[in-house]
């Protein structure tokens, strides 16, 4: 996609799959800059934390950061409005800041928070802590079993033989710790996006489930004809959207699955 800027030193086009902007646009957040890209922005903007929980390599930040309509500092200059940028891996973490580095502004980057915490402790801080805060929006990216980048690895080969039809469970208690986190931490009317580029049911449906088994008393699922989460592309599951590359609507896209969630 294209990041628009005035700085000819910054970078300008991000090459990613279609589908992983999808995650972004339904955290519904072109409202929070007073409209869409063709709309005349209307000051004063709604107060907003928002958190990418697993933001590495850097693709979903930028879209955040293209549809939020930033082009300097004055919506991340407090703590009332905020992006956290969190990768609990120290090399995908550099990773993190390489890519945010190339493509924007020191007004814009000093002002966004790149954390290095384990995803699972986010929402148990104590309220005496400083950085404890409740965000309005929070991206829940998790690790999966991702099978086409399985597929179309370099290491395709070992990989594939590694493989075993109970590889996905390891996946599946990660996730479930990581999205339980995000609804601790995720404010009330906050939106949680959980979203996965694995086939696998039970890393995505599967998942929510789960936390609804767990948390069904103060989460519930964005149903696809509120808040706009129809992408008009891909097919609905009981929970969420999926992205297939065979769907004659995806076009190659994917595969990516989408969930949206709001805490009540």
């Amino acid at each position: 996609f294209f990041f628009k800027h005035s700085t000819p030193a910054l970078l300008s086009h991000y090459i990613l799959d279609p589908a992983s902007l999808l995650p972004a646009l339904a955290l519904n957040l072109h409202h929070l800059s007073g409209g869409t890209p063709s709309q005349k922005q209307i000051p004063p903007p709604p107060q907003f934390r928002i958190l990418d929980m697993c933001a590495a390599p850097g693709g979903k930040t930028l879209a955040i950061l293209q549809l939020l309509h930033i082009k300097n500092s004055l919506f991340l200059n407090d703590d009332q409005n905020m992006l956290v940028v969190n990768e609990v891996s120290k090399s995908r973490r550099s990773q993190l800041r390489r890519v945010l580095s190339s493509y924007l502004p020191p007004s814009v980057l000093l002002n966004i928070k790149i954390t290095g915490r384990n995803g699972v402790q986010f929402g148990k801080q104590s309220f005496l802590d400083p950085t404890y805060w409740k965000y309005t929006h929070i991206l829940c990216d998790v690790p999966c079993g991702a099978e086409r980048h399985m597929m179309h690895s370099t290491s395709s080969t070992s990989s594939l033989l590694n493989y075993n039809s109970n590889s996905y469970k390891q996946n599946v208690k990660k996730q479930v710790s990581l999205l339980k986190a995000a609804t601790h931490a995720l404010s009330n009317n906050g939106i949680l996006v959980y979203s996965t580029c694995s086939i696998n049911v039970y890393e995505n449906d599967g998942v929510i489930e789960k936390i609804l088994q767990s948390r069904g008393d103060v989460i519930e699922v964005v149903e696809e004809d509120d808040h706009h989460v129809t992408f008009g592309v891909g097919e609905k599951t009981k929970y969420g959207w999926m992205i297939l590359p065979d769907h004659a609507s995806c076009l190659g896209m994917g595969p990516m699955y989408i969930a949206k969630l709001r805490k009540v």
